[in-house]
């Protein structure tokens, strides 16, 4: 077996304990995904484990299959530095990072991730497509010990990544974001951002670079951007994607620009500020759209 996604159904009393996960990781894994799973336990129960296989006799001649696992995708209790830190330091091959945390409370400052967490990410250097998360349904935490410096430093070690997605990163600015699209400008194909308090037009600003390699683009529930954030979407001449949903600041103007991507076939506006008059100029552009949300458009 080489690929491995365990999911389990329990209350939230009951969750993130897969006590016994541990017991039965097949030997050749390359891909592993759990939900839910507790951030002590799997630091220091099923790291070790994978760890374990190091010293077995069999693959003393060459590395062991586990530590060879290549992607990597996790529901947590909480994600901390001390967690980014132990998979990095023992996963090194990891081409594939997926972490998705859902803090019962705000955490604590020593179990919470920092700009430290996000520099040790900077060891990777197999890393393509990095998902960091926190998840705010009923519970309005975030991010709040990382900043524009955090982004900084991940970014200028990880310029290899061709998919980013992030959530929760209330503390970060233009600044940090705008990293993001100019440090992994050759490569960068999915981007992601959630909840980005923050994030505004300015950032998109100077969008020659990175726009020939964007494929999917989808920002969500980002409340400071407006329809001039779109301004240079004629120059993405391979995006597909355009995820809008939750950003009610966008408005008509947008259409205008949108109208003018061939390659676009996927498009949610959900949420936005946009009327029939809107939507008749996009009917009239270029794009090859097969898929149209405009749920929560209370002007349509």
């Amino acid at each position: 077996m080489q690929s491995l996604s365990l999911k389990v159904y329990v209350s939230e009393d009951d969750a993130y304990t897969l006590q016994s996960v541990y017991l039965f990781l097949p030997k050749a894994l390359k891909r592993l995904k759990l939900q839910p799973v507790d951030e002590q336990h799997f630091i220091h129960h099923i790291i070790p484990t994978i760890l374990s296989v190091r010293n077995h006799p069999v693959y003393s001649c060459g590395p062991p299959p586990l530590f060879n696992l290549g992607s990597l995708s996790l529901v947590l209790d909480i994600i901390s530095d001390e967690l980014v830190v132990s998979i990095v330091k023992s996963l090194p091959f990891l081409v594939d990072l997926d972490l998705e945390d859902r803090p019962k409370w705000e955490p604590e400052v020593h179990r919470d991730l920092t700009n430290i967490g996000l520099q040790s990410l900077g060891a990777l250097k197999h890393l393509t497509a990095l998902s960091i998360i926190r998840n705010r349904t009923n519970r309005c935490v975030y991010f709040k010990r990382v900043n524009d410096m955090g982004m900084f430093i991940l970014f200028e070690s990880c310029d290899g990544l061709e998919s980013v997605k992030l959530g929760g990163f209330s503390k970060v600015t233009d600044a940090g974001f705008s990293l993001i699209l100019h440090s992994c400008c050759k490569r960068l194909k999915k981007l992601e951002l959630r909840n980005a308090f923050f994030l505004s037009d300015l950032a998109f600003h100077n969008m020659k670079e990175v726009a020939s390699s964007l494929v999917q683009l989808r920002l969500l529930s980002c409340n400071l951007l407006t329809s001039e954030a779109l301004v240079d979407l004629s120059l993405f001449g391979n995006l597909e994607v355009l995820d809008l949903s939750g950003c009610r600041s966008i408005a008509n103007p947008c259409l205008t620009y949108i109208s003018s991507l061939g390659t676009l076939t996927c498009l949610s506006l959900a949420g936005a500020d946009i009327t029939d008059e809107g939507l008749a100029v996009l009917g009239r552009g270029r794009s090859a759209i097969t898929h149209l949300c405009l749920k929560g458009c209370k002007s349509v």
